[in-house]
């Protein structure tokens, strides 16, 4: 039997069944504000970048299927 390590399947599962990645990047300080704001009322980054991306491929005529 071996021990330790990460096991297939196990850990917690991605809400819409998708991985997610981790991305860093700079904002200026007022959008950080507004980020934290944005925060508070439950709405998650990572789906309002998701949601943005869509939009802007959309406008572009670009295939934004994840």
């Amino acid at each position: 039997m071996s021990r330790g390590g990460a096991r297939p399947g196990a850990g917690r599962k991605a809400k819409d069944g998708q991985k997610r990645v981790t991305i860093t990047l700079r904002v200026l300080p007022s959008t950080r504000e507004l980020i934290r704001q944005m925060r508070s009322e439950g709405i998650r980054m990572g789906e309002m970048v998701d949601t943005f991306a869509d939009a802007w491929a959309s406008h572009k005529h670009l295939d934004a299927s994840h």
